[in-house]
């Protein structure tokens, strides 16, 4: 890790573990969750793991802790399952595949528009622990005799917008509708002699 990385952190930390304390003070923890949270933020070593302690945190000067979602939570928490990144969110990035694999799953952040080349490749983007940039993201695809996979929790709204050309490009069935205020995934792009499909999972 570079000196500016460090120092990065270290002031990503500093921040945390004051907003950590400012929402102990607040009521907005436990006990028991304002230590474990500061426990954590003491050993951690990425910006993405500091940041996730507090996502559910008001910023400061505000009364209430954000909804997780971007607007208010429906009563029976389902746009819990959605986490929405509060910090610096990257405006583009890419993944490209070429006679090769790129994944991405786990906890990460999408950029506001990711580009996906898969070229005698395949990849596979895993949005259900992902955190979404404040309205969701777009996604730009290219498949030329390869494939990608998106997967996205139930009541994520999906708008797919491709073109198959001797190729699919589509999104699956889902077992429930949209959620009002859940993130919106745009998918985008061509299909030449591959296929591009969106999958709801659980």
């Amino acid at each position: 890790m570079s000196d500016s990385r460090g120092d990065s952190l270290e002031r990503l930390r500093e921040h945390v573990i004051d907003q950590l304390s400012t929402g102990y003070s607040r009521d907005f923890l436990s006990e028991e969750e304002f230590e474990q949270r500061l426990e954590t933020a003491t050993a951690a070593d990425r910006h993405a793991e500091l940041r996730s302690l507090i996502v559910d945190l008001p910023p400061a000067g505000s009364p209430n802790p954000p909804a997780v979602s971007g607007e208010s939570a429906a009563a029976d928490g389902r746009l819990e399952r959605f986490a929405i990144n509060r910090a610096e969110v990257s405006a583009e990035s890419s993944l490209i595949a070429v006679f090769s694999g790129a994944d991405r799953k786990g906890v990460w952040e999408p950029p506001r528009t990711l580009n996906v080349v898969a070229i005698f490749g395949g990849s596979d983007i895993d949005l259900r622990e992902a955190r979404f940039p404040p309205g969701g993201l777009t996604i730009k695809v290219v498949a030329m005799f390869g494939g990608v996979d998106i997967i996205v929790s139930e009541g994520t709204n999906v708008e797919v917008s491709g073109a198959g050309i001797f190729g699919a490009f589509e999104a699956g069935k889902r077992k429930s509708p949209a959620i009002p205020g859940a993130p919106t995934v745009k998918v985008e792009g061509a299909a030449i002699f591959g296929g591009v499909e969106v999958r709801f999972k659980g």
